[in-house]
C-alpha cells in the first residue's frame, strides 16, 4: 500500500542517489509483494491479524516512539503523507494509541482514538489513567 517517497521525485524525503537502486532494499521481482506494476516500492506492508493479535486486529501499522527528536517525528509524519499512508478511496478507518507518562503527576497514561470517515470524520476515543506507583 501507499509508496516508499525515498523513490519518489514528487516527495520531500526523496533521494536522488537512492532512487535508482530500490532492488538494494526491496524484492523487485516480487511485484505484488514488494513492489507495484511500476516497480515503485510500497511504503506501507499489511500484517495480518495471527501476527498483530486479535486486539489490534490486521492492517498496515506505523509505529512512532516516544522520545524521537521533533526533526525525526517530521521525517515520519513527511513518510506517511508523501508515502500516501491514508488514500481516500480505500481507507475508511484508522487506529491510533498512545502511550504516555507525566512525570509531575506520576500518572500513566493510554488514549486510543479509532478514526471513521465517509463524508465526514468522526472519532471515537478513551482515556485510561493509572498511578506510577513507587514500590521501592
Amino acid at each position: 500500500m501507499g509508496l516508499d517517497p525515498v523513490f519518489s521525485p514528487k516527495a520531500t524525503l526523496y533521494d536522488v542517489s537512492l532512487a535508482p537502486y530500490p532492488q538494494l532494499w526491496y524484492n523487485v521481482s516480487a511485484v505484488k509483494q514488494s513492489v507495484d506494476p511500476n516497480r515503485m516500492p510500497y511504503g506501507f506492508q499489511y500484517v495480518p491479524e495471527a501476527v498483530m493479535g486479535t486486539e489490534i486486529g490486521d492492517g498496515y501499522p506505523v509505529y512512532i516512539a516516544a522520545g524521537l527528536p521533533r526533526a525525526r517525528v517530521q521525517q515520519m509524519l513527511s513518510y506517511l503523507s508523501d508515502g500516501q499512508y491514508l488514500n481516500k478511496e480505500l481507507t475508511r478507518t484508522m487506529t491510533a494509541s498512545a502511550v504516555i507518562y507525566n512525570p509531575d503527576l506520576r500518572v500513566f497514561g493510554l488514549w486510543e482514538g479509532q478514526f471513521s470517515w465517509e463524508s465526514v470524520i468522526t472519532l471515537k476515543q478513551s482515556f485510561k489513567a493509572l498511578p506510577a506507583i513507587d514500590y521501592s
